[in-house]
C-alpha cells in the first residue's frame, strides 16, 4: 500500500505545516513574553547596524508585522492541502495523465485542467466523491471546525477579511492527516473501504429494525473477521479514529443485536463531533 496520493506525500505536507505552526507559536509567545526587552534590544541594535535607519524600532515592527502574516500563511497552507488531496485523489483515480495525448486523456484535460481544476474540499464534497465512486461517506461526516477553515479561507482570499483563529489549527492538522488516511485507504480499496461497505449496507437495507437485524446476521461474521486487519491499519498510521473505531469493532464482536451496534456508533460519533467543536 502507498502511502502517497498521485504520487504525492501529504503526510510529509501536514507534518511540515504542524512544525511551522509550533514556529509561529513558538515565536509569537517569544515576543508576548518580554516584548520591551526584545524592542529595546532591537532598538539598540538597529542604531549600531543600521543608523540610516530613522523610523524608530522599526525592525522590531517589521519582525511584529511578519508573525502576524505567517498566520495568513497557515490558514492558506491548510486549505492548499485540504484542497490538493481532493484534486489529486480524482487525478490517481480516473488515471489522469498530463503528459498523454490520448482522446481520453484530452477530454480529462479539458474536463479537469490542473491550472484550473479547483475543487471545493469541504467535507460534503468528499463525501458526494466516496459515494459516486464505490465508498462511503467519511466516518466523521460532518467537521463543522474544518469546513469553517475553508469559508474562513474563502473569505480572506475573496474580501480581505481574516478572523480565522490560529487556535483551532492544532485540530485541523489531526483532522487533515485524517483525511488524508481516509483518501488512501479509498484509493487503494483497502479492507477499510470493503468493511464500512458491508456494515453500512445494513443501514441502507431499509427503516424496518427486523430487516436491519438480518441483513446484521447475516454479516456479523465477515465484520469480525475483517477486525485484525482494521486494527493494523488503523494502528499503523495513528489516526485520530482509532479509539472509536475499536470501540465499533469490540461491540460488533461482542454484540449480536445490531441495534447495539448501532447505538456504539452514534455514540462515537458523537465524541468525534465534540472533540471538534
Amino acid at each position: 500500500m502507498t502511502n502517497k496520493i498521485n504520487d504525492i506525500d501529504f503526510k510529509d505536507r501536514i507534518i511540515e505545516l504542524k512544525s511551522n505552526y509550533e514556529s509561529m507559536v513558538l515565536i509569537n509567545n517569544f515576543f508576548n513574553d518580554v516584548p520591551k526587552s526584545i524592542r529595546r534590544m532591537l532598538k539598540d541594535l538597529q542604531t549600531e547596524t543600521y543608523p540610516e535607519i530613522e523610523q524608530e524600532s522599526k525592525i522590531y515592527h517589521d519582525l511584529r508585522k511578519i508573525t502576524k502574516e505567517s498566520k495568513k500563511a497557515l490558514l492558506i497552507e491548510c486549505y492548499t492541502i485540504a484542497e490538493q488531496m481532493l484534486k489529486n485523489a480524482k487525478y490517481q483515480l480516473l488515471n489522469f495523465d498530463e503528459t498523454d495525448n490520448s482522446p481520453s486523456q484530452k477530454f480529462l484535460k479539458y474536463k479537469i485542467n490542473p491550472e484550473k481544476f479547483s475543487p471545493s474540499p469541504k467535507v460534503s464534497e468528499i463525501n458526494t466523491f466516496f459515494k459516486r465512486y464505490g465508498g462511503n461517506k467519511l466516518f466523521i461526516s460532518t467537521i463543522e471546525i474544518y469546513d469553517n477553515m475553508i469559508k474562513e479561507r474563502h473569505r480572506y482570499a475573496h474580501r480581505g477579511l481574516y478572523t480565522f483563529s490560529i487556535d483551532d489549527i492544532p485540530k485541523i492538522i489531526d483532522i487533515l492527516l485524517y483525511l488524508e488516511f481516509e483518501f488512501r485507504m479509498f484509493l487503494d480499496n483497502t479492507d477499510w473501504i470493503k468493511f464500512f461497505n458491508k456494515f453500512y449496507s445494513i443501514s441502507f437495507e431499509s427503516n424496518n429494525k427486523e430487516k436491519k437485524q438480518v441483513k446484521y446476521s447475516d454479516l456479523r461474521n465477515d465484520l469480525i473477521n475483517m477486525k485484525c486487519s482494521l486494527i493494523k491499519l488503523s494502528a499503523e498510521e495513528d489516526v485520530i479514529i482509532l479509539p472509536y473505531i475499536c470501540e465499533l469493532l469490540d461491540a460488533i464482536n461482542l454484540d449480536d443485536r445490531y441495534i447495539e451496534v448501532e447505538k456504539v456508533l452514534k455514540r462515537s460519533k458523537e465524541k468525534l463531533k465534540e472533540k471538534f467543536k
